[in-house]
């Protein structure tokens, strides 16, 4: 929908906070500036080019290239899994502000729109073509996730629109943050801001436990040519005074492009190092954090360079910890908990699968092994995460006692095999079980099927993991008495169960599912820019008459299109 008023959008993207906070313990959002040469960013109307537009032949987007819509649209295709329009939990919304529009992506209701459109990636018809969707059509926000507010502030005639904007916006991330006990930071990419670098730690060195930690982040990006002077002066004033805090941060190699210098925070995120960086320079202030920082850089730097043997390096490192197991040695071994309490009947497995993710991927533990994940699959996901949880505080506290579990996944394994041995797992609240429904469902599914192939086994059960198991079993079970497979499908059914249990937007999902065969058709029906793929199967290839032959050359074909005609 366009909206020329700055306040709805704003809350309304705030909508599925219960979700979200549940799935991230901090969330991004990510605020991308872009001023079009202080004309603000249009879309071409009337048959001018003054902006991105529809091609008159094929309607897929042309001159994306216009006030750098194709660097912003490429930011936001970043804040996704690679190769899929599956957005990652932590980042909540992207907005692309200037000086007279801003487009507002809600992420979790852009992923849903998208899936029920049957937009499987991002490409700039999913990304710029639904904010002109949104801007001339009137698609409702609720449903596409996308907000276009025109302010017609062009040429930097008043500014007083987009600010009050930007003001409601970090005003109510502040919020967010304090009603969780924590508060919101803006991060903001400056070549003498301080170095984001953690020497390999994913724990912090000194604030081991803020007061009101770090809960909500903004990133500030700029485009091609980044943040001129003045409007950048204009919202560090606003943030400053509505947000905690505002830490500028230096990344490796120079100045990049937004979507590059985004992918690489959000990998420091993924490893574990970012938050603790920059709850470590707020504890300390900048100047302390950057000479900390540049001091045991030199004693690495320095101890990397000199000329000892390996045996002498590693003696001078068990030296290090050992004057640390002796500090460490009159504490009583905390015991290991969990981070907080865990919902037996809203745990899933998508649950599991994402904290397994991130204990591999901060390097607290290895890779993991086919006996663990067998083993998860086998009893109930709450159980499961808690054997997880425990797993990794027994891990972590292990390290810095500077000796570390032998065989980490090992012991999980053990820890799953005995909870199962012990406690037998619930009826219909394994992933086995939701396994077996679908197994069952598949099978009525595919007698009455017709066309197409049906999806892989594996990405039916994926379609399902955001849903406690008994859910998933309860839902495969209704689609059963149907009959058909849905045609909007197995992820949307499984996206609108989650929010109905979360009571979070049910209605616009709904809504949402049901446009397959009305208002939505429009955007779905339009003509899409052909792709690159494999030769179809022979097997779905429709047959060929005797009387049609393929003719071996086109001189060949028109001779006989000619024939049959007369």
């Amino acid at each position: 929908m366009c909206d020329a008023g700055p306040r709805e959008g704003v809350h309304a993207g705030r909508s599925l906070d219960t979700q979200e906070k549940r799935l991230s313990a901090v969330r991004y959002h990510i605020l991308y500036w872009e001023s079009a040469d202080f004309a603000g960013i249009q879309f071409s109307s009337n048959g001018r080019r003054d902006g991105p537009a529809r091609c008159h032949a094929c309607a897929s987007i042309v001159d994306a290239w216009r006030w750098r819509m194709d660097n912003m649209q490429g930011s936001l295709r970043v804040c996704a899994h690679p190769g899929t329009s599956t957005f990652r939990p932590e980042i909540v919304d992207f907005s692309c502000l200037s000086p007279g529009m801003c487009i507002e992506y809600n992420l979790r209701v852009f992923e849903r729109y998208n899936n029920a459109v049957g937009s499987q990636i991002l490409t700039e018809e999913t990304v710029i073509g639904a904010a002109m969707d949104a801007h001339r059509h009137g698609v409702a926000s609720e449903t596409s996730g996308v907000t276009v507010r025109d302010f017609g502030t062009f040429h930097g005639t008043n500014n007083a629109v987009h600010v009050g904007w930007l003001q409601d916006y970090v005003g109510a991330i502040r919020r967010s943050a304090e009603d969780v006990g924590g508060s919101a930071a803006l991060l903001m990419l400056d070549k003498h801001g301080i170095d984001v670098g953690s020497f390999g730690v994913s724990t912090p060195m000194f604030a081991h436990s803020p007061a009101n930690p770090i809960r909500e982040v903004v990133v500030l990006l700029g485009g091609p040519k980044g943040i001129e002077d003045a409007p950048l002066a204009t919202i560090l004033q606003v943030c400053n005074d509505a947000i905690h805090l505002t830490l500028r941060v230096r990344l490796p190699g120079g100045r990049q492009h937004s979507y590059v210098a985004l992918g690489d925070l959000l990998g420091y995120h993924d490893r574990g190092f970012l938050m603790p960086i920059l709850e470590d320079a707020r504890h300390l202030g900048t100047e302390k954090y950057t000479e900390w920082f540049r001091t045991v850089s030199a004693t690495l730097d320095r101890f990397a360079n000199t000329g000892h043997s390996l045996s002498d390096k590693k003696g001078m490192l068990r030296g290090f910890v050992k004057g640390i197991r002796e500090e460490l040695g009159g504490m009583k071994q905390a015991e290991v908990g969990l981070p907080g309490p865990i919902d037996e009947l809203r745990t899933t497995p998508l649950d599991v699968e994402r904290r397994l993710a991130v204990v591999e991927a901060v390097g607290l533990l290895p890779p993991i092994t086919w006996r663990v994940r067998q083993g998860v699959l086998a009893i109930e996901p709450h159980r499961a995460l808690a054997l997880v949880y425990r797993v990794e505080g027994e891990a972590s506290l292990a390290l810095s006692m500077g000796a570390p579990l032998p065989d980490p996944w090992g012991l999980l394994g053990e820890l799953l095999e005995a909870s199962r041995t012990q406690t037998p797992p619930a009826e219909n609240a394994t992933v086995v079980a939701v396994a077996e429904a679908l197994t069952s469902t598949r099978a009525v599914w595919e007698r009455g099927r017709v066309g197409m192939a049906a999806p892989e086994f594996w990405e039916d059960v994926r379609a399902v993991r955001n849903l406690p198991c008994v859910e998933a079993v309860k839902l495969l079970r209704e689609l059963k008495v149907r009959g058909a497979r849905p045609a909007h499908g197995l992820t949307t059914e499984a996206e609108i169960r989650a929010s109905w249990l979360e009571g979070d937007s049910a209605n616009a999902l709904r809504e949402a599912s049901n446009l397959q065969t009305s208002r939505m058709v429009r955007t779905s029906a339009r003509p899409k820019p052909k792709q690159p793929s494999m030769p179809p199967p022979q097997s779905v290839l429709p047959e060929r008459s005797e009387e049609w032959p393929r003719p071996e050359s086109s001189h060949g074909w028109h001779a006989l299109k000619r024939q049959k005609t007369a």
